[in-house]
This record gives C-alpha cells, structure tokens and sequence, in this order.
C-alpha cells in the first residue's frame, strides 16, 4: 500500500517523485523500452556508429577532465608519499651526538641512549661527537659490554669552544653547526642505494621503535631533502637503575630494562618537558642554508633550528615516545645541582658559563628569535598515532601556522584529507 501511494499522482495534478511507469506506446515521459529497441534496431549500420564513436569521445573527455582535476594531482602526493610504507625503499640513519664526558653520572644515561638507538631497525650508523679519543675510548669500553654491534659507532672531530667564570669553572662545548656538518659529510661518502636520513640527538634520549617510523614518514614528505621531525619529550627520573652494581665486574654495571617496559613507565610516570624543549632533531641535507656557530647545552640553539629549518616540518610529539632521563647539569658547567619541580634547566634560569653566547651570535649576524619562535606551537603539521597504531597527518588551526612548512594549502589539505595512513608495525 505504502509502495504503490508513493508512486501515484497527488491530488492536485503534480507529478510525483518516485519512478513513472512507462507505456510500451510510449504514452509516458519517454518512450518504452521496447519503443527504444525497435527504434535501434531499424536504424542504419552508420548511425549506429556514430552514437557508439560520440559516447566514447564523451567518456574520454570526462575522464581526461577529472584527472586533470582530481587524479593526477592526486597521484602525484600518492607518490611522494609511496616510501613510507615500502620496506624495499628504507632508509638510512645517521646519527650523530655529543658524548660526555664519561663520570659516574654520564655514563649510566649514555648507555641506556645509545644501546636504545643501536636497537631500531633498520640499525641506525651513530657518530659520537667526543672531546678526545680518551673519552671515547673509555665510553665504548663500557658500551660493549652490552654487547651491540660496535662497528656502526665511528668518532667525529668537532669545533668546541671554552668558557669560564670568575668560580674558575671550566667548561667545553661544541658547537651544532660542525656536529651537523661532520654527519652530513659521512653521509656523501658513503654509498648507499637508501636514503639518508639525519638525526642529532642528545646523548641521553632513549628512543623506541616508532622513531624509524616518524623519521620515515618526515623524510618522504620532504622529498629527502628538507624537512623537519621534532617532538616533545618525556622527563623521567632514573635513580633507580643509575646506581652502579660494582659486585658484578664481568658484566655492564649499568642496569638494564627492556625497551618495552622502559617505554610503557615513560608514558605512566613521564612529565613533558614543555613546547619549546626539543632534544632530537631528525633532518635532510638541505634543511638549513647555513647554521650559526651556537653552542649545544646553551639556550635558544635548539629553537633556532626549529624556526629557520627549510621543507616539511612535522611535530611527532603525539606518535614518538621520547624519553629523557632527568639529571643535574654539572656536565655542563652549572653550580646549582638541585633538580627542580618543573625540571628546568640552572643553564637557562641561572648564570653559568657561555650562558648568553648563543644570543651574542644572534645579534653578531643581525638575528633575533625569542625561544617562542621555535615552540613546536608554531609547526601546523602533527603526526599523530590511532588507536590502531597508525600514523596520521593532522594540520593544527590557529594563526602562527605559516606556509614556510613548504607544502602548498593545497597540498596539506590533500595530505591531510586522505590521511596518508599506513600500518608501521606490520
């Protein structure tokens, strides 16, 4: 009843919406479908041609006119963004950090930080940035002890720079600008069908297996060639496991936690740092023009580089498990060794040596940028991680979002409306 009334003629002479009946005559709307048939079948060979021929030109000029508009634009961000889910084009990470002095203190964090890196996969090659051949003698002597593949550790020569003060506390920092032009340089001389991907790092940053997966994605969004992928980190303290187990001299007295529970205390128990603390810095060859000579564990170095950094820039924070581990700063030349609620650094909020260096180099090439300008507030791209553990491309809506990202509004609102999503533990 409801079907035939939906279908029949209102009252007041209106046509209804729903489907007419046609007739055979072809007394409806149009004709039958067996007037059609006939109709066809009476015609010439060569009309019957011409139709076939107009409805094919038809179809190939609406085909050509979408993907001009719609597919080949289309294809073009499928294949740029195509490496990040092949495993047969995987990259090659290179990574390099400065090494501490080795002390009691210094050891037990760079260990459990190299021995996390040296577990990605694919293994990464780590360049340790050391005073002298001494320091990284005694460093390795410790390392191998964990019983990790050695021969992807190579020592670079850095520039570093003295500083005192009228304590008579003496402190050596190298500079970022030669740390990164030392891994750029191993890069080009070594052959490799991969890409090259670079990291810096601080040599106290444990990393888990997501890291490859967001340094991948970064990469071939920027082509390989300039592009950005930083994040927050997480602070956790660690005096449980730095404490030194003397009693067992044949084996590492640096104790040892899986990565998979060291990974899920980071999340339980960890503080973020805050939005303009960045500690890993994952980049191309062309992502900066050229680097100031800042010193590394002095403020404003790090925010430079987020802020003047060329390409993509992506803040991994929500889909990479940074972990820091909390520690005083006496490597570092401070006196005031308490660690504070708020784990701020005494290099930042109180005089120490070199303290406003980086600022005088600023202002020496006519530069300024407050720490502000380098939050990871002011990167429009987020890689986020789903529930089911795949990453996503987000662009965050506020007005510090800026096209120097590299991608065209067009382009992210492609990215981004298709998600580029791809399984990465697969």
């Amino acid at each position: 009843m409801l079907r035939n009334s939906s279908h029949s003629s209102p009252e007041d002479g209106t046509p209804s919406l729903g489907p007419r009946r046609l007739s055979r005559n072809g007394s409806g709307l149009f004709p039958s479908g067996a007037a059609i048939k006939e109709s066809w079948t009476s015609s010439s060979l060569s009309a019957r041609r011409a139709v076939y021929i107009a409805v094919y030109v038809t179809v190939i000029v609406v085909f050509a006119l979408a993907s001009t508009r719609f597919g080949f634009r289309h294809a073009e961000f499928s294949r740029r963004a195509l490496p990040v889910f092949e495993r047969k084009k995987d990259i090659e990470l290179l990574m390099v950090a400065p090494l501490l002095t080795p002390s009691e203190k210094t050891t037990p964090r760079q260990v459990r930080a190299i021995h996390s890196w040296l577990q990605l996969r694919p293994a990464p090659r780590v360049y340790l940035a050391a005073e002298t051949e001494t320091d990284y003698v005694t460093f390795i002597r410790e390392l191998s002890k964990k019983h990790v593949d050695l021969t992807r550790i190579e020592r670079v020569a850095v520039d570093w720079r003295e500083f005192d003060d009228p304590l008579l506390v003496r402190v050596r920092l190298p500079t970022i600008s030669s740390i990164i032009e030392r891994v750029l340089e191993r890069g080009r001389s070594i052959p490799s069908t991969r890409n090259k991907v670079y990291v810096y790092i601080n040599s106290d940053m444990v990393l888990f297996e997501e890291f490859v997966h967001a340094a991948r994605y970064g990469a071939a969004l920027g082509e390989y060639k300039r592009f950005l992928v930083v994040g927050e980190r997480l602070e956790l303290f660690m005096t449980d496991l730095d404490a030194v187990d003397s009693s067992k001299s044949s084996s590492s007295p640096v104790k040892t936690v899986p990565l998979p529970q060291l990974r899920d205390r980071s999340q339980k128990d960890g503080v973020w740092r805050g939005r303009w603390a960045v500690d890993y810095f994952v980049f191309g060859p062309e992502t900066w023009e050229r680097i100031p000579p800042f010193v590394i564990g002095r403020p404003r170095f790090d925010n430079w580089l987020v802020a003047n950094a060329r390409g993509v820039r992506l803040d991994a924070t929500d889909s990479v498990v940074a972990m820091h581990q909390v520690h005083d700063y006496s490597h570092a030349g401070a006196t005031n060794l308490t660690i504070r609620a708020d784990f701020k650094s005494p290099i930042i909020e109180e005089e120490n040596p070199g303290r406003t260096y980086n600022e005088e180099v600023l202002k020496r090439n006519n530069q300024t940028v407050n720490y502000r300008e380098g939050s990871l507030d002011n990167i429009c791209l987020k890689l986020r991680m789903s529930h089911s553990r795949e990453f996503c491309l987000e662009k965050e809506k506020h007005s510090s979002c800026s096209a120097s990202d590299a991608l065209t509004a067009e382009e992210i609102s492609s990215y981004v409306q298709h998600s580029l999503c791809g399984t990465i533990f697969a």
